[in-house]
C-alpha cells in the first residue's frame, strides 16, 4: 500500500558495529527502519507494467511480445505479504501481541473507500445512464462477489466490465481475513513452517507431480504472497538477516537482480518452473532492495515522479480499465498511427484520476487509519 514520507530521515545506510563505536550492525539498521523508502518506486514500475498490459498495440507484434506486464500483479502480492508481516512482526516483538482490532482498522481506512466508492458509484450511475445495457445487467448480477470480495472465484472474461481486476484486491482481503490471525495464535517460526509447507504443496501440485495441476484462483497468487510473507520472517530473525545480508547486501546487487530478472521475464518461456523462477527472483530483488537503504537502484527508486506514481498505485490500479473504456472511442477516431496511443492515454488519465482521488477522498481516511498504527511507521 501506498506510503508517508519518515517521520525522521534514515541513516545513508548500514554500517558494521564495532567496539569503539555507537553505530549499528546492519540487521539493527534494517530493524530501525520505519519507511522502506524503495517499495514506493517498487510499485511504481509494478503499476506501469499492469498498464502495459492492459494498453499496449496488439497489432505491433514486437510490442505485443513484451506484454509480461500481468506479472506485475505478483511483485505487488509479494510486496504486500512482505510488508504486512514485516508491521505485524516488529509489533509482536513491540507489544507481545498482535492487535487484529487495529490491523484490520487500518486495511478498511486503506482499501474500502476507493473501492467501495467505485462500487456504489456504479449501482447509482449504471441504472440512471446504462439502465438497457447487458453490462448492467452482469454487474449487478455479480455483485455479491465484489461486495464480498470473493471476485477471484468468477473467471475473468465474465467479470463486468472494467472490473475484473478486482480478483486480485479479493485475494488481498483474503490473506488478510486469514494470515494475521494465524500469525497472532502461533509462534512466528511455527507459522513460518506452515506457510512453507502450504507453499510447496501448491508448487508442487501446480507443476502436476499430484492432482492435474489446475489450481483456482486463492492458491496461484497465494504462492506469491507466500514469498513475501516468507521473506518477512527470514529478514526478522537476526540469523536469517545476516544470512541475506551476505548474499544480497552488495550496493549493486539490485541493479544486477533487477537486470536478470528482465531477462528471465522476457525469455517468455512460459511453465510453472519458468514462473516459479521469476517469483523467486521477484523476490530477491525485494530483499536486497531493503536489506540496505544505500543501494545503487535507490536514486532511481526514489525519484520523485517514480515515487508518487507508486503513492498512488492502488487507485491507478482500479481506475485504469474505466479510463480505456473511455479513451476507446478517441483512440477509435484517431485511428492506430500512434502505436502506443492506447498506452500513454490510459497512463497519463488514470495518474491525474489517482492522484486526485488520493489527495481529496482518500487521504481523509487514510488520516483516520493512522488512530490505529501502533508501530511508528511510514507504511500504510
Amino acid at each position: 500500500m501506498p506510503q508517508e514520507p519518515p517521520e525522521s530521515p534514515l541513516e545513508s545506510g548500514p554500517k558494521v558495529a564495532s567496539p569503539d563505536s555507537a553505530t549499528t550492525d546492519p540487521y539493527r539498521a534494517y530493524r530501525d527502519v520505519r519507511y522502506f523508502s524503495s517499495l514506493d518506486g517498487i510499485r511504481c514500475f509494478c503499476i506501469l507494467a499492469v498498464i502495459w498490459h492492459h494498453g499496449h498495440p496488439d497489432h505491433f507484434k514486437w510490442l505485443a511480445d513484451m506484454a509480461q506486464g500481468y506479472l506485475g500483479v505478483d511483485m505487488f502480492f509479494i510486496l504486500s505479504g512482505f510488508l504486512i508481516v514485516t508491521l505485524l512482526l516488529r509489533e509482536q516483538d513491540k507489544y507481545g501481541a498482535i492487535s487484529l482490532k487495529q490491523f484490520y482498522a487500518r486495511r478498511v481506512f486503506r482499501i474500502f473507500p476507493l473501492y467501495f466508492g467505485i462500487m456504489f458509484g456504479l449501482m447509482i450511475a449504471l441504472p440512471l445512464l446504462r439502465p438497457d445495457a447487458p453490462a448492467t445487467q452482469r454487474y449487478f448480477e455479480l455483485l455479491p462477489y465484489y461486495l464480498t470480495f470473493t471476485a477471484n472465484f468468477i473467471p475473468i472474461p465474465e467479470h463486468a466490465p472494467n472490473l475484473g481486476v478486482t480478483w486480485s484486491l479479493a485475494v488481498e482481503e483474503q490473506f488478510y481475513l486469514l494470515w494475521p490471525p494465524i500469525l497472532a495464535m502461533l509462534r512466528p517460526r511455527h507459522a513460518l513452517a506452515l506457510l512453507a509447507a502450504i507453499v510447496l504443496l501448491i508448487q508442487v501440485y501446480a507443476m502436476g507431480w499430484i492432482g492435474n495441476g489446475e489450481l483456482g484462483r486463492l492458491p496461484q497468487p497465494f504462492m506469491s504472497i507466500g514469498f513475501g510473507v516468507i521473506l518477512a520472517h527470514t529478514l526478522h530473525s537476526p540469523r536469517g538477516f545476516l544470512r541475506a545480508y551476505g548474499l544480497l547486501g552488495g550496493p549493486w546487487t539490485p541493479v544486477i537482480l533487477t537486470a536478470a530478472t528482465l531477462a528471465l521475464v522476457f525469455s517468455r518461456i512460459g511453465g510453472e518452473t519458468w514462473l516459479l523462477a521469476v517469483r523467486l527472483m521477484f523476490t530477491l530483488v525485494l530483499a536486497s532492495c531493503v536489506v540496505r537503504e544505500d543501494h545503487r537502484l535507490a536514486p532511481l527508486l526514489r525519484f520523485g515522479p517514480i515515487r508518487r506514481i507508486g503513492a498512488i498505485s492502488y487507485g491507478m490500479y482500479l481506475l485504469h480499465l474505466f479510463t480505456m473504456s473511455a479513451i476507446a472511442p478517441i483512440e477509435a477516431r484517431i485511428g492506430s498511427n500512434i502505436p502506443t496511443l492506447r498506452f500513454w492515454l490510459m497512463l497519463g488519465i488514470t495518474v491525474v484520476l489517482a492522484e486526485l482521488s488520493y489527495r481529496f477522498y482518500e487521504q481523509p481516511f487514510l488520516k483516520l487509519g493512522v488512530r490505529f498504527r501502533r508501530i511508528a511507521t511510514g507504511h500504510r
